[in-house]
């Protein structure tokens, strides 16, 4: 395997599964830089998650999924000895892997957790941390100086998108974090199913997906109401792929709006690309967002996102180019913009055009490369963190 001219280094990447995107983040940055040549491990606190990542053979030999075993203690609870626990895991793995660098997905709590271990262990390892968005929006007080500190002592620090980057300037006054935007994964899809996908709509039916865990920040109850728009001059129809806390709201309103038979709800599925690459235009009205990884997606198989341009969207989602972006909180207007791109086909053309170069532009290539740079910069760095910290005890001495 090919390191790209580079020696290969021992790169750890910290998440949680059900930190969403970052953990996806997390796992495909791992296997590109695996495939690259580097020895490459994921860190969990979930030991069935890195049992079930290893048995299905994207583990060992590739990338190594590892986790501190499951412990009880007469007084700590489980939780408790949980995070102390992965602290001291991520220390020891530094340790006995000969780790160059540790890359943190989600400065709370890993950041702190993974300052903590290298202090602990006395390691040389160099530390990076990425700032995935909701690790910058309304952060406790009463962790913002800690997590501040765990900053300041990352060798580099890095944000998905400028919208981040300025929150985290902000709220932890973070002035040196590197914008490396999240990239866009090659298309994976499997035809049949995308087959049977357009067999549940008709096929003069435009085809609207929202893709989400259905939290409120999601809005998905908007989705119904653009479809609502659509179906005023079009047939339409609307795919609902997860679950979450909002799932059966948007059900209720498609009732309400007498619609119901118009939306598809496809439940949690393990391959949305398959129902992304059988629609038409992909939703998101969400009220806040800092890089979506569902966008990119959708841009690797040409599908236009529809969103409103919150956070980091207007960064991913240029207006008649790579997307269409609509007035904050208002479905109508969403749905009137999906129906003139439908009307224009020209314009509709340049978009699923304008949707394959941003995935071009934003590929694995491009953004893994640049990760590999700020690792070495990362591990220069420690070297001269230690060499300071050498030279303040001998002017002590």
């Amino acid at each position: 395997m090919e390191t790209y001219g580079k020696m290969p280094l021992r790169i750890a990447q910290v998440c949680m599964p059900s930190m969403g995107g970052s953990s996806t983040v997390a796992v495909r940055l791992a296997q590109q830089l695996a495939n690259r040549g580097h020895k490459s491990y994921v860190l969990t606190q979930t030991p069935s998650f890195a049992a079930q990542r290893n048995d299905c053979g994207q583990g060992v030999g590739r990338v190594r999924f590892l986790s501190p075993k499951e412990e009880s203690h007469s007084v700590l609870n489980s939780e408790h000895l949980n995070q102390l626990s992965f602290s001291q895991f991520i220390g020891e793995v530094a340790i006995n892997e000969h780790l160059d660098v540790i890359h943190v997905h989600y400065v709370l709590p890993f950041g702190p957790w993974a300052d903590n271990a290298r202090t602990m262990f006395s390691s040389n390892t160099a530390l990076m941390i990425t700032l995935h968005g909701t690790d910058v929006v309304n952060v406790p007080s009463s962790i913002a100086k800690l997590t501040a500190k765990s900053l300041s002592h990352a060798e580099v620090v890095t944000a998905v998108s400028d919208s981040v980057a300025r929150s985290a300037k902000t709220v932890y006054g973070v002035d040196k974090s590197i914008v490396v935007p999240n990239w866009a994964p090659m298309p994976d899809v499997n035809v049949d199913e995308v087959t049977k996908v357009k067999q549940l709509a008709k096929p003069n039916e435009i085809k609207l997906v929202h893709v989400s865990n259905f939290r409120s920040i999601k809005q998905a109850t908007h989705c119904v109401d653009v479809l609502h728009e659509v179906l005023k001059s079009k047939p339409a129809r609307l795919f609902l792929v997860g679950k979450g806390e909002t799932h059966q709201a948007v059900l209720d309103r498609a009732s309400s709006l007498d619609i119901s038979r118009q939306v598809v709800d496809l439940g949690s599925r393990s391959d949305p690309l398959n129902v992304i690459s059988a629609s038409d235009f992909l939703l998101l009205p969400s009220k806040s967002e800092a890089a979506p990884l569902v966008v990119l997606e959708a841009a690797t198989v040409g599908v236009p996102s529809v969103a409103y341009p919150v956070g980091g969207v207007p960064e991913l989602i240029i207006h008649g180019k790579t997307g269409l972006l609509s007035p904050v909180d208002d479905p109508t207007w969403m749905g009137k913009l999906i129906v003139e791109a439908v009307d224009d086909p020209e314009r509709n053309q340049l978009l699923i055009s304008g949707c394959r170069e941003l995935a071009k532009e934003l590929s694995p290539a491009n953004i893994v490369g640049k990760y590999e740079e700020l690792y070495s910069q990362a591990m220069d760095r420690r070297v001269d963190h230690f060499m300071e910290g050498f030279r303040v005890t001998l002017a002590g001495d």
